[in-house]
C-alpha cells in the first residue's frame, strides 16, 4: 500500500538528469563568460585605483569640495571607464559566446584570449601611468596636447624630465608576460561544458548590446558627452571623472573632423545671427565695413593720420607670465628689465592670452584670431596661405619680414604657416650656432636676440617686421651660468625662478644692444607673453593665470606710442590692429580684435579657450562655459576670481554674455572652415 508506482523511480532520475544538465549549462555559460568578466573587473579596478591615487595626491586641491561631490565624480567616472572597457570586451564577448566548445577548448584559443586580455591590461596600465604624470603636470586628463606634442623637442624634454619613462618602456614586455601567465591559468581550469546554441546566442546578443551601450556611455539617443564630468567648478574633481582613453579619443576625432565635433558641445547661433552681432562687437569709429556677406568682418580702417613705415618688432616671451612678473602686480619680482620697459611704454593692464600654447599665442598676436579647439591654426591645412596675418599686410607695404626662434622652426608647423603668411626669412636652429649655448628646446635667448640684432642692423633704411620667439623660460628651465644672478639650488621652484631671471636678463641685454643701433629710434617694439599659465589647477579656467604682460615700447616715437597704460580688458587679438593703427594711413583687414587705444574700459572683452571650455572676460565678470553645460558666472579682476553670489546673477546678463561669446567663437570657426579669414576675401571657399 505504501509502495511507489512502477514509473516513479525513472521519473525522478529524469528530473535529476535535467537539473544536472541545467547546472552544467549554467556552468558552461560561466566558463564562457569568465574571460570577459574578469577582464572587465580588472580594467574597472585599474581605472579606479589610479583615480583614487590621483585624488589622494591632489587632496589639497579638492579641499572644500563636499564628499558627495567627490563620490559623484567616481560614479560618473564609471560611465566614462565603461567606454574603453566596452570596446575592449566586444571581440572577447563575441569569441566567448559564439565560438563552439571544441574551438574554445583548444590550447591555442586559450593562449589567444590570455594574450588579448594581458595586452589590454598592459595598455591600460601604461596609459594610466603616463596619464597620471600628465594629470599632475596639467591638472587634466590627456587631451590634444598629448596628441600633438609627443615628438622631437617634446620627446627629449619628457626623457630629460622623467628618465624613469625609459624603465617603463623596458618593463612593458615583462608586464605583458606576467599578465599573460595569470590569465592563461585563470581562463581555463576545465573543459568548457556544452551550452545550447539558442541560449548562448541569446545571451551573446544581449551582452554585445550591453558592450555597445558601454561604448556609447549611454543607453539614450545621445552618447555620453564630456560635459557630464563638470558637476563641480573644481577642475580637479571634474577631470578625475573623465578617462584618458575617452579624452584622447575625442581629441583625435576633433582633429580628424577639423573641429566639427565642437558643434555638439555648445549652443552656437546661426551664422546670420553671428554676422549681425560680431561686427558690432568690433566696430570702431575709424572702421568702414565692406559689406561682404561671406566675411562680415572685412573692413577698412581709416586712421585719419599719414601713414608711417616704422619698423615693427614683436617679441613673444615664452611663458613670461604669472607670479614672477612684477609688472602684473606680483611681488617679489624676478623681471626688473621687463618691469622697467612696462613703466616706460604703453602697458596693457589687462591683456589676456587666447590660449594655452605658444602656437595659439602666435595665432592671436600675428593673425588677430582667437584660439580654436583641437589643433592650433598653425597646424590646420585650411589656414595655410589663406589666413590674414600682420606680416602679410606689412610685406605688401614693402617691409622685409622675418621670424626668429631658438629651436626648430618647423616645430608646430611654424615655418610653413609663417612663410605662407607673408614671412620672407625664418631663422632658427643651426642659424644661431656660435651665438650662445644650446639646450633641449634649442639655443638660449641671448643667441636669438643676437641673431635678430645682427639681422636688423643689415636692413639699413628698409622698413622691417620681425617676430622673435624666445625659448629659455620653458621647462625643464635650462639656462646658462654666469649671466644673471641665479639661485644655487636645483629644485624645480629654484630652476623656475632662475629661468625667469635669465630670460629677463637676455631681454635687457637685447635692448642694451638695440639702444646703440641705427634702427632703435624708428622701431615700435611689442613685448607680450605667448600664453597663459594655469596658476591654480583647481579652477575650471584660471582667469588671472591667463593675464599677460604686454607693452608697446618706442621711446623715440612718443607721438605714436604714448607712455601710459590701457585699463580696458584686451586680448592678444587686439595687438595687430593696434599696431597698424599706430602706423597710420588706411588698411583693410578682418582681424577679430580692435585698436586698443580706442577701447573704453567698459567695452573691453577677451575670449579664453582652455581645452574644452570657453571663457569670456569683461570688465568685472567672466562667463565660463563647459561643454554641454550651463554657463557659470565669476566675478573677476586683474588678480582674483570667485563664483558670483546669487544676488549678483542676472539671467539676462548671462544670456547676453553667452550670446556674445558663442557668436564671436562661432564666427572665428566659420571663417576658418570656409577659408574666408582674409581680406579681400579669397574667391575659392
Amino acid at each position: 500500500m505504501g509502495d511507489l508506482p512502477e514509473h516513479a523511480g525513472p521519473d525522478v532520475g529524469a528530473d535529476g538528469g535535467g537539473s544536472r544538465r541545467s547546472l552544467q549549462s549554467l556552468r558552461g555559460l560561466w566558463q564562457r563568460l569568465r574571460p570577459p568578466v574578469w577582464t572587465a573587473l580588472a580594467l574597472f579596478l585599474l581605472f579606479n585605483i589610479f583615480r583614487a591615487v590621483l585624488l589622494i595626491i591632489c587632496a589639497t586641491m579638492v579641499r572644500g569640495v563636499g564628499p558627495m561631490t567627490v563620490a559623484r565624480s567616481f560614479w560618473i567616472g564609471l560611465r566614462y571607464d565603461a567606454i574603453p572597457v566596452g570596446y575592449i570586451l566586444l571581440p572577447m564577448v563575441a569569441a566567448s559566446m559564439f565560438a563552439p566548445e571544441r574551438l574554445l577548448n583548444a590550447r591555442w584559443m586559450r593562449r589567444v584570449m590570455a594574450a588579448y586580455a594581458s595586452s589590454a591590461i598592459t595598455l591600460v596600465l601604461v596609459v594610466e601611468m603616463i596619464g597620471a604624470g600628465f594629470f599632475l603636470r596639467f591638472g587634466a586628463r590627456m587631451n590634444w596636447i598629448a596628441l600633438g606634442y609627443l615628438g622631437g623637442e617634446v620627446a627629449r624634454h619628457i626623457l630629460y624630465t622623467y628618465p624613469s619613462i625609459i624603465a617603463l618602456g623596458l618593463a612593458i614586455p615583462l608586464m605583458i608576460w606576467i599578465f599573460y601567465r595569470l590569465f592563461s591559468r585563470a581562463f581555463r581550469r576545465s573543459p568548457i561544458h556544452p551550452v545550447g546554441a539558442p541560449v548562448r546566442i541569446a545571451v551573446g546578443v544581449v551582452l554585445l548590446v550591453v558592450c555597445v551601450i558601454a561604448c556609447r556611455g549611454s543607453a539614450s539617443r545621445r552618447p555620453l558627452r564630456l560635459g557630464k564630468a563638470y558637476q563641480s567648478t573644481n577642475l580637479i574633481v571634474a577631470q578625475l571623472a573623465l578617462n584618458n582613453f575617452v579624452t584622447v579619443g575625442r581629441a583625435a576625432i576633433n582633429d580628424i573632423t577639423d573641429g566639427r565635433g565642437e558643434r555638439g558641445m555648445y549652443p552656437f547661433p546661426t551664422f546670420e545671427a553671428a554676422a549681425r552681432l560680431v561686427p558690432e562687437m568690433l566696430r570702431q569709429q575709424q572702421d568702414v565695413f565692406l559689406g561682404d556677406p561671406s566675411n562680415p568682418l572685412c573692413r577698412r580702417t581709416i586712421t585719419g593720420r599719414e601713414r608711417t613705415d616704422y619698423n615693427v618688432v614683436v617679441i613673444m616671451m615664452e611663458s613670461m607670465a604669472g607670479k614672477p612678473v612684477g609688472a602684473l602686480g606680483h611681488s617679489p619680482s624676478q623681471t626688473p628689465n621687463l618691469d622697467k620697459i612696462c613703466r616706460e611704454g604703453l602697458f596693457f593692464e589687462r591683456m589676456y592670452a587666447v590660449g594655452a600654447r605658444t602656437s595659439r599665442g602666435l595665432t592671436g598676436v600675428l593673425c588677430g584670431h582667437p584660439d580654436l579647439g583641437g589643433e592650433s591654426v598653425f597646424n590646420r591645412p585650411k589656414a595655410l596661405g589663406r589666413f590674414l596675418t600682420l606680416p602679410a599686410i606689412l610685406r605688401s607695404r614693402g617691409y622685409g619680414t622675418m621670424f626668429f626662434c631658438g629651436g626648430n622652426p618647423d616645430f608646430d608647423n611654424m615655418r610653413k604657416f609663417l612663410t605662407a603668411g607673408g614671412v620672407e626669412e625664418v631663422f632658427g636652429g643651426d642659424d644661431l650656432a656660435g651665438l650662445g649655448p644650446k639646450f633641449i628646446w634649442g639655443y638660449s635667448d641671448e643667441a636669438i636676440f643676437r641673431k635678430a640684432h645682427e639681422r636688423f642692423e643689415l636692413m639699413g633704411d628698409k622698413p622691417f617686421f620681425a617676430a622673435i620667439m624666445t625659448a629659455s623660460n620653458h621647462e625643464p628651465y635650462q639656462v646658462p651660468q654666469g649671466r644673471s644672478e641665479l639661485l644655487s639650488g636645483d629644485s624645480e621652484q629654484e630652476r623656475f625662478i632662475n629661468a625667469f631671471r635669465y630670460a629677463d636678463w637676455a631681454l635687457g641685454e637685447f635692448f642694451r644692444m638695440a639702444r646703440g643701433s641705427s634702427y632703435f629710434d624708428r622701431t615700435i617694439f611689442v613685448l607680450v607673453a605667448d600664453h597663459g599659465q594655469n596658476l591654480d589647477k583647481r579652477r575650471i579656467i584660471d582667469v588671472p593665470g591667463y593675464r599677460l604682460p604686454c607693452v608697446i615700447y618706442a621711446p623715440a616715437l612718443a607721438d605714436v606710442v604714448p607712455v601710459g597704460s590701457i585699463e580696458a580688458v584686451t586680448s592678444q587679438t587686439d595687438i595687430a590692429p593696434t599696431v597698424l593703427s599706430m602706423l597710420g594711413g588706411e588698411f583693410e583687414h578682418c582681424f577679430m580684435g580692435r585698436n586698443a587705444l580706442e577701447i573704453k574700459p567698459s567695452e573691453g572683452f577677451a575670449l579664453l579657450h582652455e581645452d574644452d571650455r570657453l571663457g569670456f572676460v569683461t570688465r568685472d565678470t567672466t562667463l565660463i562655459l563647459p561643454p554641454n553645460r550651463k554657463p557659470i558666472l565669476f566675478r573677476t579682476d586683474a588678480l582674483s576670481m570667485r563664483i558670483a553670489d546669487r544676488d549678483e546673477i542676472d539671467p539676462r546678463r548671462i544670456a547676453q554674455l553667452q550670446e556674445r561669446m558663442l557668436s564671436y567663437y562661432f564666427m572665428a570657426k566659420t571663417l576658418y572652415d570656409t577659408g574666408r579669414y582674409n581680406c579681400p576675401p579669397n574667391p575659392d571657399p
